[in-house]
């Protein structure tokens, strides 16, 4: 599928939203790799296209790719290794460490200016279909609604058309580290609003 990018003008809340749901995400990543087993074919390629996906999140929406790149490729070296029988324990450091990184990146950029808006500029093939419906799973329902009101008609489309598929990948990805969001089922009942942390 591919979509036309899309400008969205999203206030400062709303970009705290889309920061907290990658820090949640890349928290969760970090404790699923604890207990990747490389026997277990399945869950490795989800956590492998989850991976992928997180990655292509920082780029798209924190631009701080060149800031991070060191260690999102000892993530990526660590994983093979996993893949190829060694310790998951690595994976889960280094995504830990990445974790900080990109914790520390949005701390700095909080005093500086205000937060880079989270649907600035979504809408590049394949990483909006995973963009879109990441960024409304790792947020409260409150934000959700609120991201998706803001939101282009083609991009609240490519959410509900995305919504289960992300789902799917996320639990089985993040299965025993972490299938949740907010300390809720990983697909809460609509009524469910998380707390934000």
């Amino acid at each position: 599928m591919t979509l036309p990018a899309v400008a969205i003008p999203v206030a400062t809340t709303a970009a705290s939203a889309c920061h907290g749901a990658i820090r949640r995400a890349g928290r969760a990543l970090a404790r699923a790799a604890e207990t990747l087993d490389p026997g277990e074919r399945d869950r490795m390629a989800a956590f492998a296209r989850y991976w992928q996906g997180h990655v292509g999140v920082l780029d798209e929406l924190l631009a701080c790719r060149e800031r991070l790149a060191a260690q999102v490729a000892a993530c990526s070296e660590a994983m093979e290794q996993v893949a190829a029988g060694g310790d998951p324990a690595e994976v889960a450091r280094r995504l830990r460490v990445l974790a900080d990184a990109v914790e520390e990146h949005l701390g700095a950029e909080a005093p500086a200016a205000p937060p880079r808006p989270c649907l600035h500029h979504v809408g590049h093939g394949t990483q909006a279909a995973f963009t879109v419906p990441y960024l409304a799973f790792w947020t409260s329902e409150t934000q959700r609604a609120a991201l998706l009101a803001m939101a282009p008609p083609v991009l609240r489309t490519l959410h509900r058309l995305t919504e289960a598929r992300h789902a799917r990948l996320a639990r089985l990805a993040l299965r025993g580290g972490s299938d949740r969001r907010h300390g809720r089922a990983a697909r809460p009942p609509r009524s469910a609003d998380p707390v934000a942390p």
